[in-house]
C-alpha cells in the first residue's frame, strides 16, 4: 500500500504543480510576451474544462489501458502541454494548457483506483486524504520554486525541471507492473457506450449527485484563491514575485494540514458526509 501510496502522491504533486505553474508564472509571462496576467483566470478555465471531459471518459480509458498505464499517460499529457507552454504564443498556452487539462482529469479516477485495491476499508478516508495532500504540496513547489527559477534569468527553466520529473515519474508505470492483473478481468467497452452507462449510475444514485455538487463547490473555492493568489498579491499588495509565492505557500500548506486532518476525523467518525458538512 506504501509504495502505491507514495507513487499516486507523486504524480499528483507533478500534475497540481504543473496546472498551478502558470498561475505563478503570470507576470513574468505578461513582461516577456505582453499577455496580460490577468488572463491566467482563462488558461485555468481551459485547463479545467478539458479535465471535465477527460474525467467523464476516465472510466472506460482505465478499463482499456489499466489504471497503471493510465497514470503514465496522465505524466505525457503534462509533458507535452509544457512543452506547448513554452512557445510563448497565446495559441500555443492555450493548446498546451488544453492537453494539461486531459491529462489532469484523468489522474485522480486512475489514481483512485490504484489506491482503492490496496488500502483497507477503515483507513480508507485518511490514505486517499494523504494522496490528496499532493494538491496543495504541489502548490507550494510551484509558488516557491517556479519564481525562483524565473529570477535566474529565464521563466522557462523552473517548467523545463517539470517535465523532467514528468518523464522520470512516468517509467516505473511503463514498466511489468504498470498493468496489474486486476486491468486484465476488465472487459472493455465502447468509450462514449461505457461513460452513459457511468454518468447514469452518477445520476440515479442520490449520495453521488449531492458529492459531485460538493465537489463543484470545494473546486470552485479552491481554484479561485490558487488561480489569483500570487497575482493578486504582487500586482495589488506590490510584493515581489517571490513574495508573494511564499505567501501563497502558506495558503497551500494549510490545505495539507486540512486535508489529512479531515480524513483522518472522517475515518474517527465513520460520517465522510458528516465532516463534508462541518
Amino acid at each position: 500500500m506504501l509504495a502505491t501510496l507514495a507513487s499516486t502522491t507523486a504524480v499528483q504533486v507533478v500534475t497540481s504543480a504543473t496546472v498551478l505553474a502558470l498561475t505563478v508564472l503570470a507576470p513574468e509571462i505578461q513582461a516577456a510576451t505582453g499577455i496580460a496576467a490577468g488572463w491566467v483566470g482563462y488558461q485555468v478555465s481551459l485547463i479545467y474544462a478539458a479535465g471535465a471531459a477527460s474525467s467523464a471518459l476516465a472510466g472506460s480509458v482505465i478499463a482499456r489501458f489499466g489504471a497503471g498505464r493510465v497514470e503514465a499517460i496522465v505524466l505525457a499529457c503534462l509533458f507535452v502541454g509544457l512543452a506547448a507552454v513554452l512557445a510563448g504564443s497565446t495559441a500555443a498556452i492555450a493548446l498546451g494548457s488544453l492537453v494539461v487539462g486531459i491529462g489532469h482529469g484523468l489522474n485522480n479516477p486512475a489514481s483512485s483506483q490504484l489506491l482503492h485495491r490496496v488500502t483497507p476499508a477503515p483507513r480508507r478516508n485518511l490514505v486517499f486524504s494523504v494522496k490528496q495532500t499532493g494538491v496543495p504540496v504541489g502548490g507550494i513547489a510551484a509558488t516557491l520554486a517556479l519564481p525562483a527559477t524565473a529570477a535566474l534569468g529565464d521563466w522557462r527553466g523552473g517548467l523545463v525541471a517539470l517535465m523532467a520529473l514528468h518523464v522520470g515519474l512516468a517509467l516505473p508505470f511503463l514498466g511489468p507492473h504498470g498493468r496489474t492483473p486486476a486491468d486484465a478481468t476488465v472487459a472493455p467497452a465502447p468509450v462514449l457506450a461505457r461513460m452513459r452507462a457511468e454518468q447514469a449510475v452518477l445520476w440515479a444514485s442520490r449520495p453521488l449527485r449531492a458529492l459531485a455538487a460538493i465537489g463543484f463547490l470545494f473546486s470552485a473555492t479552491q481554484l479561485g484563491i490558487s488561480a489569483f493568489v500570487v497575482v493578486m498579491l504582487h500586482e495589488a499588495g506590490g510584493l515581489s514575485l517571490a513574495e508573494a509565492g511564499a505567501h501563497a505557500a502558506l495558503v497551500h500548506g494549510a490545505g495539507v494540514v486540512g486535508r489529512v486532518g479531515w480524513g483522518w476525523l472522517a475515518d474517527r467518525t465513520g460520517s465522510g458526509f458528516g465532516v463534508l458538512a462541518a
